[in-house]
């Protein structure tokens, strides 16, 4: 067996004036090399894929256009969405996560 497991798991919604986007978490560990990926998932209305993040921490939650991270705030715990786009990078837990399509 190569990995440990899969976990996916719907943060919420964010609202973007006229777009809205759904937020997913999807956690992999692989077993081989005991590595762990970790994916902010966007997904627009009628279910289509927006764009991705690699994240250096896990999501707690979501607040308004907000998504909190597991980090400390000097470090950067907070992806701000605008009211019109994902936001091309962040900065989570001393890292630049990048939005890719």
């Amino acid at each position: 067996m190569n990995d440990i497991g899969t976990k996916v798991r719907f943060l919420g919604n964010i609202p973007a004036r006229r777009h809205e986007y759904w937020i997913y978490f999807h956690d992999h560990v692989y077993f081989n090399n005991y590595r762990e990926t970790r994916q902010l998932i966007v997904m627009g209305r009628g279910c289509k894929y927006a764009g991705s993040y690699t994240v250096p921490v896990d999501p707690l939650r979501i607040v308004g256009n907000d998504i909190i991270f597991d980090a400390s705030p000097r470090d950067g715990n907070v992806m701000h969405f605008s009211n019109r786009l994902p936001p091309a990078f962040a900065w989570i837990d001393g890292e630049n996560p990048t939005f890719v399509r």
